[in-house]
């Protein structure tokens, strides 16, 4: 549960795989969670659902909404202090919410391993060990029985050397080095502060349409607020009311496409790129495809030569935030309401 407000809601945990409270979805046991002048809050429950004990989801009496979104758990007990007849029934009246749980967890495993297909350094493999653009793996450099990511060349006055060089490239660090900085060299500092700061994720920080929300209906605003798609729009355009909150920065789960144009002064969303052929087609993430080489520059404004890695020019991003935003701005990429 999360409070704000005056405001209330129920979101899923940092980690699925954390098992410690099985019934997160609840709320708190004599409490329910309803939606109230178009509002979730969390109240306590009333004297006669005390009585019916009435546990699990139910159907929203307000106008400006529908579906099942009240949530209750109008019974006294925590999970650890029922009996095994209690907790079946418990299991049986929360039935559709552990179903909705198990389709979140699935999307979320979906995004991101799309996320990753995008960004593969954002998670680290097995210690000592780097992975290479190429699809080879190699280990790290033994330095007085320590292992270091990288060497430098020319008794440290080069630039950083690592196993990957002939190989295209590092495409992931290991976890005791798990974190890739902006010259491709792996560290234990989150800050990367002596790899000119930590690698960018563009499909995560600049270019968060590439990836929707988890839900159906759910709409992600430029300022972080979610949306659930207004009853009274076409359904083929998902049209949030995201424009008091900077515009639609995701699409919802089922029209996870966003269009390259806006539609109606925000931007659209489809199920399919196809279906924004009027609007310009998908929208593109240039930071992610990268500017061509070849009309890169070579010289810095001061006139300087660009140095090069890996045969590439090495051009700085002003984007490029501390170890604590980037992993802060991860977690809410991943944040259900």
């Amino acid at each position: 549960m999360w409070r704000s407000q005056g405001s209330a809601g129920i979101r899923s945990p940092d980690d699925f795989r954390d098992e410690r409270n099985p019934y997160w979805f609840l709320p708190p046991p004599t409490h329910r969670c309803v939606y109230k002048w178009r509002k979730c809050t969390l109240d306590a429950c009333s004297k006669e659902n005390l009585q019916q004990q009435r546990v699990g989801t139910f159907g929203t009496t307000t106008w400006f909404k529908t579906g099942n979104t009240q949530v209750y758990n109008c019974q006294p007990l925590l999970q650890v202090d029922m009996t095994a007849k209690q907790k079946q029934i418990l299991d049986e009246k929360t039935a559709p919410l552990r179903e909705e749980y198990n389709t979140l967890e699935r999307n979320v495993a979906r995004l991101q391993y799309r996320l990753e297909e995008m960004c593969p350094w954002i998670t680290p493999i097995r210690d000592s060990m780097l992975r290479c653009n190429d699809g080879t793996a190699c280990p790290l450099y033994l330095n007085k029985r320590r292992w270091v990511p990288y060497r430098y060349a020319d008794e440290g006055k080069g630039r950083k050397q690592t196993c990957c060089d002939d190989h295209r490239g590092t495409k992931k660090c290991p976890e005791n080095f798990p974190f890739m900085c902006s010259d491709d060299s792996c560290s234990h500092d989150s800050a990367c502060s002596d790899g000119g700061g930590l690698k960018v994720c563009h499909a995560a920080l600049n270019c968060q349409w590439l990836l929707p929300t988890v839900k159906n209906g759910l709409l992600m605003c430029e300022d972080g607020t979610f949306k659930h798609r207004g009853i009274f729009q076409a359904k083929c355009c998902t049209r949030g009311d995201c424009g008091k909150h900077g515009g639609t920065a995701r699409c919802p789960y089922d029209k996870p496409v966003m269009c390259a144009n806006k539609f109606d002064n925000d931007w659209a969303c489809r199920t399919s790129g196809a279906q924004c052929e009027k609007l310009g087609g998908p929208r593109k993430c240039d930071r992610l495809m990268g500017p061509d080489p070849a009309d890169m520059p070579t010289t810095n404004l001061d006139g300087s030569d660009i140095p090069k890695r890996n045969g590439l020019r090495v051009h700085d991003d002003n984007d490029i935030p501390s170890g604590a935003e980037y992993s802060g701005h991860m977690r809410k990429s991943w944040s259900i309401f």
